[in-house]
């Protein structure tokens, strides 16, 4: 079983067993996962200082995202979520919507065939159109859009082989409003390119970054 899902291959010569291709793609996975947390916590950790807000850190495989690290925000009514469930990129919120935007077009049209468009409100033109000026800005917002009552706005993280994750920062709609945000957003902007760049990230998006924060 291990050798069909290549996670070990049998030397024809000697007959014994070595480490396979998955295996070593698995621990290079988590390699990366150990890499952007340990990197990201410090800046995370600012993000939630300023303001006091939940801050996360998620990561992409496939056309799913799972939640890696978390700081939540102090204040008593706060946006909490579950650390290691994957969850999928058609329930659409800024991290999800961040993450679609630099997809491939074939996993781009996987996840729009599972979307519930009445739930969000928009047609598949409008989506597209969202996706398209998320690309030009380098950040998502989001309000009630996956969580009823919930506010969120986040970035996306590369390291040098592409597109790593998203760093999100969410909370009540009624307090993480979109003046809010704009507070925040250079923030948000310098601490995910500088996650970036510490990971070996894509320079045009880097570039995309420096400019939006030279005009802010």
């Amino acid at each position: 079983t291990l050798a069909e899902f290549h996670f070990v291959e049998k030397d024809p010569i000697t007959r014994r067993y070595r480490l396979g291709l998955q295996l070593l793609h698995l621990a290079d996975a988590r390699a990366r996962q150990v890499d952007l947390a340990a990197i990201a916590r410090p800046y995370m950790e600012q993000l939630n200082d300023y303001t006091l807000e939940t801050v996360v850190l998620y990561i992409v495989h496939g056309v799913e995202a799972t939640a890696i690290a978390c700081i939540e925000s102090p204040q008593e009514l706060r946006q909490t979520v579950e650390i290691g469930r994957p969850g999928p990129l058609s329930e659409l919120g800024a991290k999800n919507k961040v993450l679609l935007a630099y997809l491939s077009p074939r996993a781009v049209a996987a996840v729009f065939a599972d979307i519930q468009w009445a739930r969000v409100n928009r047609t598949p033109g409008q989506l597209r159109e969202e996706l398209a000026r998320i690309r030009e800005q380098g950040l998502a917002r989001s309000f009630g859009e996956r969580v009823p009552e919930a506010a969120s706005m986040a970035a996306p993280l590369w390291d040098r082989r592409g597109l790593v994750g998203a760093l999100a920062i969410a909370g009540p709609a009624a307090r993480w409003t979109a003046a809010a945000m704009d507070r925040a957003e250079v923030a948000l902007r310098e601490a995910a390119a500088e996650i970036s760049r510490q990971l070996g990230g894509r320079p045009d998006w880097l570039e995309t970054q420096a400019a939006a924060l030279r005009s802010a």
